[in-house]
């Protein structure tokens, strides 16, 4: 006979660990794994205690440990493997815990080993169904599935020439040049976020700076660029390089590289808030992120079915969901201090009597058209607020939809919208013609 209040413990375990998981413990934080995993081994340590037939009789499991140094024994044990599998979240340990977990069910719940047998053929029987049905929507939303936002993950490369990294305490910058200027020629410093640091192009001659450099070589050989761009700048730390380190760089001109993102939180000692910051995370539908970011990255049908999920929740607990437009609104915090640090930019430039320019990047969306591009108007506010501080100024975006309005020429990957080696090309091209008539 079947014991509805084992079951019912774990039924209700598996659909509340997501929500326990984002309620109880940031997803950040190490011990989140391990707070919702003991919640396991607790509910089959209460399960076990209150697993009893109508007629007083144990069933396997409580009949198997009745005397009470095995039971204290089991409970040590059980809490042991729920550690375990939190302190080591991944994939092969999620499936541990979920045959873990059916085991105890069947056992905990069964009054006789035929029972067991019987009850592990049909748990097997409704796997098999279960992972077939799966099988059968991954393959149908692969031929059909007519989103195409739903894209697998495409590989990055990873081999960059390390030998042109610049440390700097905790950060790594890719230069050519570094502190002390090596040539005669006009020296430029390059503040930016991952744009101009060169995410997913291998080599650092590849990179817009230094393409840069190398046309403006041509006219003055000495010519030197320092690039202090790195992933995940906003404009904000982008002031605080140029003052702490950037100066120091002895620059004869400062071009500061922006993008739609940078309006997101910031702070002293080079603080930030990251993209996914204008979402706010939702909980989960896994018990690990190496669970899941295997499954996002190979299936589309888990893709779509987390991104549904997401959704629902997101509007069923109002959390934050920002676009580009809101990080531009007047009024919002982030965007008021860009605006006041554009200006103090220009002021610490003005006392140096160094040329200052402003580099606006488009948004290169997935399967879009920049002549049906979504964003100018935001472009033109920010070339408004430029201006208005007398700085000179350069948007990238008329450029790139005249030479080719497909975005996907201009993506390093078809799922990454960094910039392509052909668009670092073009943007150095359109960057050097003006950093000749400003050296001039």
């Amino acid at each position: 006979m079947m014991n509805w209040k084992t079951v019912g413990f774990f039924c209700a375990l598996i659909f509340a660990i997501p929500t326990v998981k984002f309620f109880l413990a940031s997803p950040s934080l190490p011990n989140s794994y391990l707070v919702s995993r003991s919640l396991l081994a607790l509910v089959c340590l209460v399960s076990l205690l209150v697993s009893k037939r109508n007629d007083s009789e144990y069933e396997i499991l409580p009949a198997l440990i009745k005397t009470r140094t095995i039971r204290i024994l089991f409970i040590v044990l059980t809490l042991i493997l729920g550690s375990a599998l939190s302190i080591s979240p991944g994939f092969a340990y999620d499936m541990g815990l979920l045959i873990f977990t059916l085991l105890w069910v069947v056992l905990a719940s069964s009054s006789s080993m035929t029972i067991v047998k019987d009850r592990l053929k049909i748990s097997g029987v409704f796997l098999v169904s279960l992972v077939g049905s799966m099988l059968l929507a991954e393959g149908a939303l692969r031929i059909f599935e007519p989103d195409k936002s739903i894209v697998l993950k495409q590989p990055a490369h990873p081999n960059y020439d390390k030998e042109n990294f610049r440390i700097w305490g905790k950060f790594k910058f890719r230069s050519f040049r570094w502190m002390e200027p090596q040539g005669k020629g006009p020296r430029i410093l390059v503040l930016g976020d991952s744009f101009s640091w060169g995410d997913k192009i291998q080599n650092t001659k590849d990179i817009w700076p230094y393409f840069m450099e190398s046309l403006l070589r041509e006219d003055k050989p000495g010519t030197e660029v320092v690039n202090l761009s790195l992933r995940g700048n906003t404009f904000l730390n982008n002031l605080e390089f140029l003052r702490r380190l950037g100066w120091g760089m002895k620059p004869d001109v400062v071009i500061v590289q922006y993008f739609l993102n940078d309006p997101l939180p910031s702070g002293p000692n080079f603080e930030h808030a990251g993209g996914s910051w204008m979402q706010e995370e939702v909980p989960s539908l896994y018990f690990s992120s190496d669970t899941h970011d295997k499954l996002l990255s190979t299936s589309v049908f888990y893709h779509l079915v987390n991104k549904r999920w997401e959704r629902m929740l997101r509007k069923i607990l109002g959390l934050r969901d920002l676009s580009i437009e809101d990080l531009h609104k007047e009024g919002f915090a982030p965007w008021e201090e860009t605006k006041v640090g554009i200006a103090e930019m220009k002021r610490e430039c003005e006392e140096r009597e160094k040329p200052l320019l402003f580099v606006l990047f488009p948004f290169f969306l997935k399967d879009g058209r920049l002549d049906q591009y979504p964003f100018s108007d935001i472009h033109e506010k920010i070339r408004t607020v430029v201006q208005s501080n007398d700085i000179e100024f350069i948007d990238l975006y008329p450029v790139f939809r005249e030479l080719d309005p497909h975005s996907n020429t201009w993506r390093v990957l078809r799922d990454d919208g960094h910039p392509s080696i052909a668009a670092h090309r073009q943007a150095g091209i359109t960057v050097a013609a003006k950093i000749r008539k400003i050296v001039d």
